[in-house]
């Protein structure tokens, strides 16, 4: 995390006594730091981050479409366009290629991870896809028959499919990118109006 901010400290310097929007480059330093936390990513991609785009059009851009527009403007004509929109195909693929990315990242891991028990080297937590593997079944794992529920020996253990791991890393990754640049943005604007009334506070007080 903190490699990244001095990326984006290192940013700053460049556009000194510039105006610029803050609300992009917070979405660019959230992909970052999500990014280097939850998938593994090697240093810093701060504005060639490969996932930004993809966050920004399964979230961003719904109001810009002309057909959304239209359903909310008629909205006995929702089916219609739902239907229109799914065999013509004018919704953008983004949040499957997301999902397809990530799968073969959650892949690529735990090949990566069978090939260290295979050389017996000792396994490093990364990032989450490393945590969410720890709790992976077997695909073979499971029973056909049922037993006696003794409830005074129960355990229960939480385990994940590939498909869950890499929907899990699929939420965490938009819900992230979402929440955090919108609260990055709220918080640089609220923070000048509070010194801004705190100021003026002080004034009349004195």
């Amino acid at each position: 995390m903190y490699d990244s901010i001095e990326h984006l400290m290192e940013y700053f310097k460049t556009v000194e006594n510039k105006p610029i929007n803050i609300h992009p480059i917070f979405q660019e330093v959230t992909m970052d730091i999500i990014s280097r936390i939850a998938l593994g990513q090697n240093g810093s991609n701060l504005f060639k981050n490969p996932y930004i785009d993809y966050a920004k059009s399964i979230i961003g851009n719904s109001t810009d479409k002309f057909n959304n527009n239209l359903a909310q403007i008629i909205p006995p004509l929702k089916p219609l366009i739902r239907w229109l929109t799914f065999w013509l195909r004018i919704d953008s693929n983004d949040a499957h290629t997301l999902h397809i990315n990530l799968f073969k990242e959650v892949l690529k891991r735990k090949s990566e991870r069978e090939t260290m028990g295979e050389n017996k080297t000792e396994k490093k937590l990364v990032d989450f896809i490393d945590l969410f593997l720890d709790a992976e079944v077997p695909e073979q794992k499971h029973s056909d028959t049922m037993g006696v529920l003794d409830k005074r020996n129960l355990k229960i253990s939480k385990e994940l499919s590939v498909t869950e791991i890499v929907g899990q890393c699929f939420i965490f990754l938009l819900a992230g990118y979402d929440t955090t640049g919108k609260d990055f943005n709220i918080g640089v604007k609220l923070f000048p109006a509070k010194r801004s009334y705190a100021r003026l506070r002080w004034q009349n007080t004195n």
